[in-house]
């Protein structure tokens, strides 16, 4: 008898937790604590809501909006918005061959608008507030290389390639 109770008891709470399509730990948690809002900016981010995101990071209070890891996140943000998709573009840079870089920039960034160029300048002066060169990691500094290859293709689209073909 014993064996039959516990898998039923198991068998309950296993299918309870599949029907369910909320989370029921989620009344206890603090939806609004600084690493909530982080989480949630980043999961916006990701799904290309970057106004969601920038909401959520502006939410942030004290000191938590100056860690390197907000930072980062914020610049990733307002990259998004200038039309940078990071693994894409590492892998369409990937396959450039003898492609003059301009040509390929040109057809990465095809869509240039001023609000482009502008959000690319605040994706790379973002951060650039992280710190000096030597005090930035290899992967920021890197991201500041890719950030600025797409202010350049956004420029080129826009003065150059009006039509964008």
């Amino acid at each position: 008898m014993r064996p039959l109770a516990t898998g039923f008891i198991c068998a309950v709470l296993v299918f309870s937790n599949l029907s369910c399509s909320v989370n029921i730990l989620q009344t206890f948690s603090d939806q609004h604590s600084n690493e909530a809002l982080y989480e949630d900016a980043n999961t916006l981010n990701n799904s290309n809501d970057y106004t969601g995101a920038l909401a959520k990071i502006g939410s942030m209070t004290g000191a938590y909006p100056n860690l390197p890891k907000v930072i980062e996140l914020k610049a990733s943000v307002y990259g998004g918005l200038c039309g940078f998709k990071f693994m894409p573009f590492v892998q369409t840079q990937s396959g450039i061959g003898a492609t003059r870089l301009f040509p390929f920039l040109l057809q990465n960034f095809d869509a240039g608008v001023a609000a482009n160029m502008d959000n690319c300048i605040l994706a790379q002066n973002t951060m650039i507030s992280i710190g000096t060169i030597a005090e930035r990691s290899t992967d920021e500094n890197f991201f500041i290389a890719a950030i600025a290859f797409a202010k350049i293709g956004n420029i080129l689209s826009y003065y150059a390639d009006v039509a964008a073909t």
